[in-house]
Formats: structure tokens, C-alpha cells, sequence
């Protein structure tokens, strides 16, 4: 496949074209992306590649096909605020605004995710199990990476590493937490060693944390109840989907997320090139 450096307007015309054909085939372009491509030979704007806006052109470029400026963007709602309480005896709470909240317990290598607005709890804890109808029992199990994504748009994606008392079985050690420009990482949540576990927050840098950290297993809030869903089968995710994060197991979605992954650091780097350079 070949890639075009946006350093002139020729090649960002096929940087435009080669990205619109890549979105049609679903190839994960992280969302920090948000780009309108104007650039047609024949003098022709394309469609958007990415729903969500465009990327005001700046006038010092002189690009073929830009207008002089894109429509207004609607205002954004107000975002509530995180925030982080952080115990001593490897615990804390982190409220994620009005609807969410977790409770994180280093010595259990757990996480509990509570919807506030209903009630609804999944925890997850040990090497690791899910429970997410509050019976105390295990629903479904894991081993490596697995993103859970809230109804709201926040992603919380679990990282694993083996635990120490048998090495084939895995406990939870890293938290990303974003939501747009808002992140928060958790490193040390594992019961491997306590008393190290670190909670780093920012307003800042959200959506470029979304795109350097792959997803892994990714399932989404069922919006009707308790439980999550396998956006790939619109279904209940069942034991046998949480297979595909066993150690060896095939992953198919890892290819789409390098892609997009080394895609959108492409993009930073050309567009960063572009502006200083052009």
C-alpha cells in the first residue's frame, strides 16, 4: 500500500483519496482525526472521512480546492468534571461525572465500574472474572487486553500481566480511562506488589492517549440492562467471545487496530510537517 506525505498538494490529494478509501473499508482511523478532505484534482470536494467536523484550513497553506473556511462547529456540551480519590490502604474512587464511577482495589487487582444513574455494577477483579449482575458469581472471564466502552463514550481499557502465583493465569495492572481530551491512566493496580499503584490525570492529551493505546477485546454497555454487548455480533458477549484475549487465541481485530494506530501517527507527524514546512 502506498502512503502520501501531505508535505505538497499533490500528494495530499492522494493522502485524501487513499484515507476516504481506507474509511470505507472500516479501517479503525482513531477518532482524534476528525478531517474533511477538500482536495480533488478535478476541483471537486470529497465527502468527509471522518464524521465529526473539519480541520479549519489554515491560509498560509494556499491548497487547491480548500474554501476560505469551514462552517462554524456546533458548540460542544458542558464536560463534568473527574475526579480522583486516592486512599492508603490501596483503594480508590474515581467519579467520572454524573453518570459513572469506579472503585479500584489494589489488593484484589480490582475494578468495579457503577453506573450511577441506574445502579447497575460489573466488577471485575482476581485473574480477572466479571460479574455483572451483582450475584457474586463469575459471568465471564478474560486474560489480555479488553476495553469496556460506556454508553457515554468513555472508554476503560484493562491491561493484564501474569500473576505471580501461577503464570497462566492473568490479573489487571494498567487502566486508560478517556472520554475526548480527558484521561486518566492507573498503573500498579495489580495484587502482584501493593502499595504501588499511581493514578495520573489530565484534561489534556485525551484523545491522543486513545490513539497510542490499542483497544484489545472491545465490548460496549448493553444500553437495555445488565451485561455488555460484542459489537461484532450485536449479542450478549458470551464466555466463548472473551476466549479471543486467551494467551495464543487468534485476534483478529489486532490488525485493524495497528492500522489505525500507525495510520493516525502518520497523520500527526505529516500534518505537523506540513504546517512547519509548507
Amino acid at each position: 500500500m502506498t502512503f502520501f506525505s501531505p508535505t505538497n498538494a499533490m500528494n495530499a490529494t492522494g493522502l485524501c483519496s487513499l484515507l476516504s478509501k481506507a474509511a470505507n473499508q472500516q479501517f479503525c482511523l482513531p477518532a482524534l482525526f476528525k478531517i474533511r478532505c477538500m482536495f480533488q484534482p478535478q476541483g471537486q470536494a470529497i465527502n468527509s472521512i471522518m464524521a465529526g467536523g473539519c480541520v479549519r484550513p489554515d491560509p498560509q497553506l494556499d491548497l487547491p480546492g480548500c474554501p476560505p473556511q469551514c462552517p462554524p462547529e456546533p458548540a460542544c456540551p458542558e464536560e463534568q468534571e473527574w475526579t480522583v480519590c486516592q486512599q492508603e490502604n490501596g483503594r480508590a474512587t474515581i467519579d467520572l461525572g454524573d453518570q459513572y464511577e469506579l472503585e479500584l482495589n489494589e489488593n484484589k487487582s480490582q475494578v468495579i465500574v457503577r453506573n450511577k444513574e441506574n445502579g447497575e455494577e460489573t466488577n471485575i477483579w482476581g485473574d480477572p472474572h466479571v460479574d455483572w449482575n451483582r450475584d457474586g458469581k463469575t459471568d465471564v472471564d478474560f486474560w489480555g487486553k479488553t476495553t469496556f466502552q460506556l454508553e457515554d463514550g468513555t472508554k476503560i481499557t484493562i491491561d493484564t500481566e501474569k500473576w505471580k502465583g501461577n503464570e497462566d493465569m492473568y490479573v489487571a495492572n494498567e487502566l486508560t480511562i478517556t472520554k475526548g481530551d480527558k484521561v486518566i491512566q492507573v498503573t500498579g493496580l495489580s495484587q502482584n506488589e501493593t502499595g504501588d499503584m499511581q493514578i495520573n490525570q489530565s484534561d489534556r492529551g485525551g484523545q491522543l492517549m486513545d490513539l497510542l493505546v490499542t483497544d484489545g477485546f472491545v465490548v460496549n454497555e448493553n444500553a437495555c440492562g445488565e451485561g455488555w454487548i460484542n459489537p461484532q455480533t450485536g449479542e450478549m458477549a458470551t464466555q466463548e467471545d472473551f476466549n479471543v484475549t486467551r494467551p495464543g487465541a487468534e485476534k483478529p481485530y489486532e490488525f485493524c487496530q495497528d492500522f489505525g494506530r500507525a495510520l493516525g501517527l502518520f497523520l500527526v507527524t505529516g500534518l505537523m510537517d506540513w504546517r512547519w514546512n509548507g
